[in-house]
Formats: C-alpha cells, structure tokens, sequence
C-alpha cells in the first residue's frame, strides 16, 4: 500500500490518485506513480554548503594568544 509507514493520513493506490488530480501540490511534488509506489520530482543534485571555518580560525587565534 501507498505510504504506509508515514505516521499520519493513510492513502491507498485510489485515494492517493483523486488527491493527486485534486491537488496541484501534489502534482509539483509527484514525477509519477504506479501500483508499485510513488516518484518525487527530482532536480538537482543536493549540492554541501562550504564549510565555514570562522570559529576554527577564532580558536586558533584564542589559542595563539593563550600561548603566548
């Protein structure tokens, strides 16, 4: 069955296609469903933000200065 581990609303294969037809959300969010499961749309790749070393260069300071 549709989504059965999702915790909330349970959706069988039918319910699942009248708010898919009903629903433009859903559309936007769906590539494409079977009897087998559901499709996210997809887009690029997740893309890591830089890591940002502000705090590291701050201890390294405090730390030179501690030091010295």
């Amino acid at each position: 069955m549709f989504l059965d581990n999702v915790g909330s609303e349970h959706f069988d294969q039918k319910s699942f296609v009248k708010a898919y037809n009903n629903d433009s959300r859903i559309q936007e969010l769906v590539d494409s469903f079977d009897e087998n499961g559901v499709v996210l749309a997809g887009g690029d790749a997740p893309q890591t933000k830089p890591e940002d070393k502000t705090v590291d260069k701050m201890a390294s300071r405090a730390a030179k200065s501690a030091l010295s």
